[in-house]
């Protein structure tokens, strides 16, 4: 696994103890493995963990956490050597063309940029944001990590506080601010964002996305740019080794694992697989269908698996935001990984956002006369910069109002509804309504209303930091091949009812991907919901059972007579309540180690 934390210069001075500070907040990053590189430039200090990289260019110096890859025409302007890291190629790409150099650089990765002083570059992520980047101001220096534990769990740093704002918009169960995490002060840097300094100072910049650029225009010569853009992306994700490729029996990881066997020979690639038998699901019907296709090993974890200390304690307890309740179970499926020495993991998570859901909120905007909104939308949701924004309303706006499906918008208000399980003084306290429906960009006029339709739709960034985070305890390293930057922006691209159909959202991927997929699994149309066994599991191991010894009520957020029924209400076999326990579980969790 990789990881880095750093100390770096804004203004002024010199500070001795920088290196002593990076290396105490490293040690707090253990589980991602032992320090391989500290580099003290006096004022500065970066220390990155196995599997991350430092490289310079004349007198830029890169920490790269994860892999970042810059075209091969980049590379030769730069005169790079074929066996350049990524490190390299980045101190070089940002020597050359500034802080704006992120942009081109493809793969899943958080990079930090100094220059020969110490003074801070530029710090930011790739487009998908699965490598984690937090950062606080410390006096005249910022500090960077993968983790907010190297933040906050510092001897030699004062704690900072909890940020109620935010862990009320986790028990409201929606939790809308990218930036802020558990803990005032310490922020996250978002996907395809960076913090650039300059002069002393320090200024935060959104990075571009661009369009892909195809020429095609049929549906069969879109469906071709399809499937070689993500069998490009599966095959730049998987390892020289043994590869686990986690198989759910859905659509989208028996994708990655079909094509995964047609790229590897069968011996390369393991099925890692939690089996759902005992619950009322098709599940297991569907991923024995494609065991039976694919001659590939299985390594199946049972579902009813006890749950360990440790594993409640690391999925529970990341100081960042809570990882997800059903991600404990997964824990251990990840061990086994570990045990046997795979270090690779491709999932299928995302497909359902590239290839299912629809990207055409701004256009939806646009038919109902809402300018405005749809500018703002045409920038945020398609990651376009102003003038591409405009130039894509314009273009290509009339032509899809004519063609593509517009469904009907999310009413308005839907994300103040009473939550009558929270605390009506936590409410007031935080100002819940302002903090969940207040403009999301620039000033504008755009609420988290307005964009509900979209904002989770896509796969939601917390998610994959958590798992990335689970996955870095055990030393594996989680691959998606949804997320691939090319892959995106394709999709974006292709016209809508190209890609998806009013009676059947994943018409493509059945279309180009069925010959990869056994026809029980081709044909299905439904999802597995688990969220009842979560609760359950969780609750075995003492997490919520009760309301008395429950931190969440302790700390004056959750009402205790609405948790004990909804409680009740589970244990007499009730489902209506199991999806919102859930989430308030995660909290619970969090709250029991942290507060």
């Amino acid at each position: 696994m990789s990881g880095l934390v750093a100390v770096t210069r804004t203004a002024g001075g010199r500070s001795a103890e920088s290196v002593e500070l990076a290396r105490s907040m490293a040690r707090r990053l253990a589980h991602r493995g032992a320090v391989s590189e500290v580099l003290d430039l006096g004022a500065a200090a970066i220390c990155v963990l196995q599997g991350s990289s430092i490289g310079r260019h004349k007198d830029v110096v890169a920490a790269v956490h994860g892999f970042g890859e810059l075209p091969a025409a980049d590379k030769a302007k730069l005169r790079l050597a074929p066996e350049a890291g990524s490190a390299e190629q980045v101190a070089a790409a940002v020597a050359e063309w500034g802080p704006h150099a992120l942009d081109r650089v493809t793969g899943d990765f958080a990079a930090l940029v100094l220059g020969a002083t110490g003074e801070l570059m530029v710090a930011g992520r790739d487009r998908s944001g699965l490598k984690p980047l937090v950062w606080r101001e410390h006096g005249n220096s910022l500090l960077f990590a993968s983790e907010a534990a190297a933040l906050v769990d510092v001897a030699s740093l004062e704690r900072p506080r909890t940020n109620e704002g935010m862990i009320a918009e986790y028990l409201s169960g929606a939790p809308v601010n990218r930036t802020e995490t558990m803990w005032s002060g310490v922020r996250r840097i978002e996907p395809r964002t960076r913090i650039v300094g300059s002069q002393g100072r320090h200024r935060i910049e959104h990075g571009a996305l661009s369009m892909f650029e195809c020429d095609a225009t049929s549906p069969d010569e879109w469906d071709v740019q399809l499937h070689d853009v993500f069998v490009a992306a599966v095959e730049r994700r998987l390892d020289t080794g043994t590869t686990a490729v986690e198989l759910s029996g859905g659509l989208d990881s028996t994708t990655v694992l079909g094509v995964s066997a047609s790229l590897r020979n069968g011996r390369d690639l393991l099925a890692a697989i939690r089996d759902y038998s005992g619950t009322q699901t098709d599940e297991t019907e569907y991923w024995r269908a494609a065991l039976e296709r694919y001659d590939v090993d299985a390594q199946i974890t049972p579902w009813d698996v006890e749950l360990q200390p440790w594993m409640l304690s690391d999925a529970a307890a990341t100081a960042d935001r809570p990882c997800l309740p059903h991600l404990g179970p997964w824990r251990h499926e990840l061990a086994s990984l570990s045990n046997r020495g795979i270090r690779v993991s491709l999932t299928g998570q995302g497909g359902d956002e590239r290839l299912g859901h629809s990207y055409q909120l701004p256009w939806a905007l646009l038919a109902q006369g809402r300018l405005r909104s749809a500018y703002v939308a045409a920038q945020h949701h398609l990651g376009l910069d102003p003038p591409s924004a405009a130039r894509a309303l314009l273009t290509r706006g009339p032509r899809r109002l004519v063609t593509w499906y517009v469904p009907s918008m999310v009413p308005s208000g839907r994300n103040v509804r009473p939550r009558s399980w929270l605390r009506e003084d936590l409410i007031r306290r935080v100002g819940l309504a302002e903090r969940i429906t207040r403009p999301r960009m620039d000033g504008t006029g755009m609420t988290v209303n307005e964009l509900a339709g979209w904002a989770y739709g896509e796969i939601p960034n917390q998610y994959l930091e958590a798992s990335e985070r689970c996955a870095a305890r055990q030393q594996i390293d989680l691959r998606h091949p949804f997320v691939d930057p090319e892959l995106v922006e394709l999709c974006l691209a292709i016209p809508e009812p190209v890609r998806t159909d009013p009676n059947d959202p994943r018409a493509a991927h059945r279309r180009v991907f069925g010959r990869y997929l056994p026809a029980s699994v081709a044909e299905r149309r439904s999802k597995a919901d688990f969220t009842s066994q979560y609760v359950d599991r969780l609750a075995a191991e003492g997490i919520l059972t009760s309301v008395d010894d429950s931190a969440v009520v302790a700390n004056g957020w959750v009402d205790a007579r609405w948790l004990d029924g909804a409680l009740a209400r589970l244990r007499r076999g009730e489902n209506g309540p199991a999806a919102l326990v859930s989430v308030l579980a995660t909290v619970e969790a969090w709250a029991r180690h942290w507060t």
